[in-house]
C-alpha cells in the first residue's frame, strides 16, 4: 500500500508556523505497513490542491492524506479543491449542518452563517467524526486512490486518524510491510550514537538509520524492508545493549511521561527549582496527565534573592561561586526539597544568554542539581549550544534525564559530569 500526504496551510508556506502533521502522518502511515512516497505543503488555493491531485490520478497511490483546510473561514479551500479535481461540487448537506451547530451550541455559541461552510460534503464521502474539534472529516474513493481530508489542528488529526483512518487501511501488502524499531535515548550526542549503531548495522542496503536530535534528546529511527522477524529482533537487542543507559523508550512517550511513570510506580515525589529555565522544567512535568500525583511544584529563583529566601541558598555561597555554579546548583535542589517536602528535587541554573557570559562561564553553561531521597546531592555540568530558548529547553530536559538515570539506579560517579548532548 502507497500513500501520500498532502499538507495545506499558507502559514506553513510563509513560516509563522511549523508543520506538526506531516511528520506525525508519515510516521504513522509507516508504521500502519503504508509506504509514504511524497510529503509536500501546498497553500489555501483551490487550483493548486486540485492541479496537485490531478497529478496523484495520473500515476495513482492507493491512499492520500490531506492535512486543514477543512475550517470555515475563506481560507479553507481543501475541500474545493479535491472535489474540483475529482469533476464535482460541496453540497450542504442538513444532516452535517445540525451536527455542526450542535458542537457550536455546546462550546456556548452562537451559529453564524459562515460556519455552515464545514457543513460542506464532497458528493459520495463517507464522514469522519471530530471528536476533538468541530469540522467533520472526509474520506472519498476514486478508482484505486482513497482521499482522507482531515482538520488541520494536530489534536483533532491525531485522533481523526488513529480511530477512523487507521481501521481503514489495513495491513498493507503483508510482504512488503517495512517493520520500524524506535529508539528514544537522552543525554547523548547524535554524532556518538551513530558511533555506536552504524558498525551494527554495516552495508545491509535493506536497513535505514534515521537520527532526529533534538533540544537534550536523540530519536534512532531503524527500518528494515526484508529480512526475517529474528533478524530484525537480533538487531533490536544489540542496539539496545549499546545505548545502555543513554536509552529512556522504545515507543513513541515523551521522557517527561517515562519519569512520570517511574515516580507513580515508586510512589516518590517530586519538586524543582528553576533559574535560567524560567518555569520551563514544571511545564514539561505538568504537561503530563495524571502529574498531579507525584509532582509538588516548583520555585522560580531567577534573582538572588529569592534563591536566599525561598531556597535558602547561603549569601556566602553565591559570593564565592556565583548563582551559576555546582554549589548552588546542589544547595538549590536541597533547599525546594526542604521547602516542598518531596522525595526527588532537581534544579537546574545556568547562562541562557545571548549576554551574561564570561571566559570563565560562557553562554550555554548549565548546572542541574539533584538531591535523593537518601539525602545525597548530584549534579551534572553541560555546555550547550543554540539560541536562548534552546537553551533552556535542552536544560530542563537533561534536569529530566538525570532523574530519570536516578529512578533507574543508572548513573553513579561518572555521571557527575555529562558532556553537552544532541549536538551534531
Amino acid at each position: 500500500m502507497k500513500a501520500e500526504v498532502l499538507v495545506v496551510g499558507d502559514e506553513l508556506l510563509c513560516g509563522r508556523r511549523a508543520d506538526l502533521n506531516g511528520p506525525f502522518l508519515v510516521t504513522a502511515l509507516a508504521r500502519a505497513g503504508v509506504r509514504v512516497s511524497r510529503c509536500v505543503i501546498l497553500p489555501d488555493s483551490v487550483g493548486i490542491i486540485s492541479e496537485e491531485i490531478r497529478r496523484i490520478l495520473t500515476c495513482p497511490v492507493d491512499v492520500v492524506i490531506l492535512s486543514g483546510g477543512l475550517g470555515a473561514t475563506p481560507d479553507d479551500k481543501t475541500r474545493e479543491g479535491v472535489a474540483r479535481a475529482l469533476g464535482l461540487e460541496p453540497v450542504m448537506e442538513e444532516q452535517v449542518l445540525a451536527m455542526v451547530e450542535e458542537k457550536i451550541r455546546i462550546r456556548g455559541g452562537g451559529v453564524p452563517a459562515i460556519l455552515q461552510r464545514m457543513a460542506a460534503r464532497i458528493p459520495g464521502s463517507t464522514l469522519l467524526p471530530n471528536a476533538v474539534g468541530i469540522a467533520p472529516g472526509q474520506s472519498v474513493t476514486h478508482g484505486p486512490t482513497t482521499f482522507f481530508l482531515l482538520p488541520g489542528p494536530p489534536a483533532e488529526l491525531k485522533e481523526m486518524f488513529l480511530h477512523h483512518v487507521v481501521p481503514k487501511l489495513g495491513a498493507g501488502d503483508k510482504q512488503e510491510v517495512p517493520r520500524f524499531l524506535t529508539f528514544r535515548t537522552a543525554g547523548v550526542k547524535e554524532s556518538e550514537l551513530a558511533a555506536r549503531i552504524e558498525p551494527l548495522v554495516g552495508d545491509k542496503s535493506r536497513i535505514r538509520l534515521s537520527f532526529l536530535p533534538g533540544n537534550g534528546t536523540v530519536d534512532l529511527y531503524v527500518t528494515e524492508e526484508a529480512g526475517s522477524v529474528q533478524e530484525l529482533n537480533g538487531l533490536s537487542e544489540r542496539i539496545k545493549h549499546a545505548l545502555f543507559k543513554d536509552l529512556y523508550a522504545e515507543e513513541e512517550v515523551s521522557l517527561q511521561e517515562v519519569v512520570g511513570r517511574e515516580l507513580a510506580k515508586s510512589g516518590g515525589s517530586l519538586a524543582v527549582a528553576e533559574s535560567c529555565t524560567g518555569g520551563w522544567l514544571a511545564k514539561l512535568i505538568s504537561d503530563v496527565p495524571g502529574s498531579s500525583e507525584y509532582f509538588l511544584g516548583g520555585v522560580v529563583a531567577y534573582d538572588n534573592r529569592i534563591k536566599q529566601t525561598r531556597l535558602l541558598v547561603p549569601e556566602e555561597l553565591l559570593a564565592a561561586h556565583g548563582a551559576v555554579s555546582r554549589e548552588v546548583a546542589q544547595a538549590m535542589a536541597c533547599g525546594v526539597r526542604h521547602a516542598l517536602g518531596s522525595d526527588w528535587a532537581i534544579s537546574v541554573t545556568g547562562i541562557a544568554g545571548p549576554g551574561g557570559g564570561t571566559r570563565e562561564k560562557p553562554v550555554g553553561l548549565v548546572y542541574v542539581g539533584l538531591a535523593s531521597p537518601d539525602g545525597s546531592l548530584h549534579v551534572s555540568k553541560h555546555m550547550l549550544g543554540g539560541d536562548r530558548a534552546t537553551v533552556r529547553l535542552t536544560g530542563a530536559t537533561l534536569a529530566l534525564d538525570l532523574l530519570r538515570r536516578a529512578l533507574h539506579k543508572g548513573f553513579a560517579q561518572e555521571c557527575e559530569v555529562i558532556s553537552a548532548p544532541a549536538q551534531r
